[in-house]
């Protein structure tokens, strides 16, 4: 009887442990540069849900810190045609095109993205600030700017003022 309870025990402790794995977890790996464990988990997430812009954007940031923008162009250019239209994944798209030198184009896809959310969507304001202010350190001052509309929507995120500190000291 002792040891079918602890059998069941140790199996509902290894399933406990095996969670569903999020954005918020690549995220994570992001932030501490464990940039291929955040690469295979968002992967494993688009294979599951490919229209999840997030995870899109996140992957763009992966491959981007790795020095590797020529990969996620092409891995951008797969994404499904509903999920390249959100303004989140436009943004990724217009960091790649920031990366490989093309202001005018990047342009085009940040104005886009900002000009569907109205400026309002705070993720939106913060991906198109990171992008400019991580690449194009001349327009530190246009990220500024819209982390400032960011910090309106959400006063309560943490990677606003991060990336805001970050826009002051590229200045």
């Amino acid at each position: 009887m002792k040891q079918s309870l602890l059998i069941i025990a140790t199996i509902l402790l290894m399933v406990g442990g095996l969670k569903a794995q999020s954005t918020a977890d690549a995220r994570k790996l992001l932030y501490y540069e464990r940039y291929d464990g955040a690469a295979h988990l968002l992967q494993s997430l688009l294979q599951a849900n490919p229209s999840n812009t997030e995870a899109w954007w996140l992957l763009t940031q992966v491959y981007l810190h790795r020095n590797k923008a020529d990969v996620i162009h092409d891995s951008l250019l797969l994404m499904p045609a509903a999920v390249s239209q959100q303004p989140l994944a436009l943004c990724a798209y217009g960091q790649v095109l920031l990366a490989q030198h093309k202001k005018d184009s990047a342009g085009l896809c940040f104005n886009k993205a900002l000009t569907a959310t109205k400026e309002k969507d705070a993720p939106v304001l913060l991906a198109a600030a990171i992008a400019y202010e991580d690449i194009d350190s001349s327009n530190a001052a246009y990220a500024v700017g819209l982390l400032n509309k960011a910090i309106k929507r959400e006063k309560h995120d943490a990677d606003i003022y991060v990336a805001l500190g970050n826009a002051y000291r590229r200045m």
